[in-house]
């Protein structure tokens, strides 16, 4: 063999022995990958189908006990010395059914607040994006009533950094309404379906012009707030309602989470979109991008409306925009008036941090509510992958009744652990704060407030009139 074969030769053999050594480094990043995958699609869709599932016979102790160890597990066993074949096979056989069961699951959606007896109902939101506008789009067709939407939102957008864009929209949802307050609701906008629930072409004729769903092109947030005060002139309930939703959904579920809300708080709800990844990585990224553009958004909402009554309501990860909003800036930019309700639904914050930020939080907002659980699978999750990664470094989240946030004054902490929510949002809940002006009730129609300790209340479950009449036959 002549010199000049060796030496090709030399350099392909040493290739193939780096790459070989390298093998467990590029497997580890791999099932880091389906890992982080796996950790926001599989919990959220076992989350908003767990009453679908449950029919079907779905063990859930058991399924969310599989996963949340499983799906850790995939970086550990990568990094084990004794990985070999026997822990590439067990591997793989994990991974294969995680991937199994993601493959046959749905993105996350809004919603399934549906209770018996419930009515269907389209309700009229205001929108304020940072999304594309979609025009190729399913939704984007010539509206069959007026109720249809014909116009979408896909990514977040880049450039320019002040790109937003306003609209009004309508979306279905279902609620139980006295006979007393449906002419109030339909003045303000909102359309029952027939008793079938079945729409057809000519539902919500009756609707005005002013609900009717459109994007405000030429005049943009002027416009947004004058459709906006006029809608507040008619409405049930004269307050705001600004919700930002967390990550990993769609513009259409966002609508649809604010579509919940407005349902249950019966009051004008703005559904601030920002652009979210499907995945629970792209959203840590999109959401600081989104930041300015929700500090401007928010300064210009409290400049517009200072006598109204305004509460922020934000979910899971999309809370750490309302937070960042009270840090980077100021009262005195916005006329020195405050929010009347902070409300902070399944916090995927790090707790540690956030009892740094209170003072400048209260600041802000006259009451700060948190909505908490221990058994919220995502929360558990995110604390778990978090203790797992960086067992040093890692704090509580503070959507977990473990973080204790009960004990720091400026809070009022809800524990919502009994009725066993996942990671949806208490929509009928807040209804009852801001009924009682953000107090926390005794009792609603819904639900039994247990004052347990310092600033902590457990929500449960308001018995039926058959359990309550059995309860006294018991006593009696």
């Amino acid at each position: 063999m002549q010199n000049n074969e060796v030496a090709p030769l030399f350099r392909k053999t040493t290739g193939a022995l780096l790459y070989l050594s390298d093998c467990r480094k590029y497997f580890f990043a791999f099932l880091t990958l389906i890992n982080d995958w796996t950790s926001s699609l599989i919990p959220s869709y076992l989350s908003n189908h767990r009453t679908l599932l449950a029919l079907e016979g779905w063990n859930f102790k058991l399924s969310e006990s599989v996963i949340l160890t499983a799906v850790p597990a995939f970086p550990y066993l990568a990094r084990s010395r004794s990985f070999g074949a026997v822990g590439a096979t067990l591997t793989s056989l994990a991974l294969l059914i995680t991937l199994c069961l993601a493959l046959c699951t749905q993105p996350a959606v809004a919603g399934c607040k549906r209770k018996r007896g419930d009515t269907r109902v389209s309700v009229p939101i205001f929108l304020a994006t940072d999304r594309v506008r979609i025009i190729d789009s399913p939704s984007a067709t010539l509206p069959a009533s007026p109720l249809d939407v014909n116009f979408d939102f896909g990514k977040q957008i880049i450039e320019p950094i002040n790109a937003m864009t306003y609209g009004l929209t309508r979306e279905s949802s279902y609620c139980s309404v006295s006979d007393d307050l449906r002419p109030s609701l339909v003045k303000s906008g909102w359309y029952f379906y027939p008793a079938d629930g079945k729409g057809t072409a000519n539902d919500g004729a009756q609707v005005a012009e002013e609900f009717r769903p459109k994007i405000f092109e030429a005049g943009g947030f002027d416009q947004f707030c004058k459709e906006l005060k006029a809608a507040l002139d008619v409405a049930a309930r004269r307050e705001i309602v600004i919700y930002v939703h967390g990550c990993c959904i769609d513009y259409r579920g966002s609508v649809r989470q604010a579509a919940d809300l407005a349902s249950s708080v019966k009051a004008p709800v703005v559904a601030y979109s920002w652009g979210c990844s499907n995945g629970y990585s792209g959203s840590t990224l999109a959401y600081p991008r989104t930041q300015e553009r929700f500090n401007n958004f928010m300064i210009d909402m409290l400049k517009a409306f200072p006598n109204e009554h305004i509460t922020l309501v934000g979910s899971s990860i999309g809370n750490n925009i309302l937070i960042n909003f009270c840090l980077q800036r100021r009262p005195v930019d916005y006329g020195s008036r405050q929010i009347n309700e902070l409300i902070l639904s399944r916090a995927d914050i790090d707790d540690i941090a956030f009892k740094s930020q209170l003072e400048h939080v209260r600041q802000h907002a006259k009451k700060i509510i948190l909505y908490v659980a221990k058994n919220d699978f995502q929360i558990n999750l995110s604390g778990t992958l978090r203790w797992f990664f960086y067992p040093t470094q890692h704090g509580e989240r503070a959507g977990h009744l473990r973080a204790m946030l009960y004990t720091e004054p400026s809070l009022t902490v809800l524990d919502v652990s009994p009725l066993n929510l996942g990671h949806l949002i208490p929509y009928d809940s807040i209804d009852d704060l801001l009924q009682n002006g953000g107090r926390v009730p005794k009792d609603s129609t819904s639900y039994h407030y247990v004052h347990e300790n310092s600033n902590l209340y457990r929500v449960k479950p308001q018995r039926t009139m058959r359990e309550r009449t059995a309860s006294r036959l018991d006593h009696d």
